[in-house]
């Protein structure tokens, strides 16, 4: 499957729901990976006019060596040099996962930094990934059912003023 048909189908629910979309996705509870084993924690790390710009994301296996996660963890290495992207997969704990490597990266081309529409981008990985019970393909439904209550994953912030570490997958 191509890069554009994935981002395509990624987008369907999108295009469907006329609500305004919120920018954040805070709260949740710590989860085990075997809930969510397409979940993977994303570090990027690029070089903008100097200075070290580093992101820590969430993302969502789609093939065995491509991942998609946030457009925004990728938006400074859009006119920079990657120095570094690298997911952690297999454990909600992602120091205790496994390390993959990525290479390349595409942006999809309707994503604004100032709009919150689009936030989405594909990694290429250098290796693909030992897919297992905790490591697996996150299920894109040609036909996803609307009107019913859908549940993310990832690392990030559970409250908005409390930053808290970035360690552990939350639900």
């Amino acid at each position: 499957m191509s890069i554009k048909a994935i981002i395509i189908l990624s987008l369907l629910p999108l295009i469907a729901c006329d609500r305004k979309m919120d920018p954040f996705i805070i709260d949740g509870e710590h989860v085990r990976i075997e809930r969510h084993p397409h979940a993977a924690f994303t570090g990027t790390s690029c070089l903008v006019n100097g200075e070290v710009s580093n992101w820590r994301c969430g993302a969502s296996i789609i093939t065995q060596n491509i991942v998609m996660t946030a457009a925004h963890c990728f938006d400074s290495c859009r006119n920079g040099i990657i120095k570094g992207i690298l997911f952690h997969t297999g454990h909600e704990n992602k120091n205790l996962g496994r390390k993959s490597s990525g290479h390349k990266f595409a942006i999809h081309s309707g994503y604004s930094s100032v709009i919150s529409g689009y936030d989405i981008a594909l990694v290429l990985l250098k290796t693909h990934l030992k897919l297992s019970a905790k490591c697996s393909r996150v299920a894109l439904m040609k036909y996803p059912p609307y009107g019913e209550v859908a549940y993310v994953s990832g690392w990030g912030f559970v409250n908005v003023s409390i930053p808290l570490p970035l360690t552990y997958c939350w639900c």
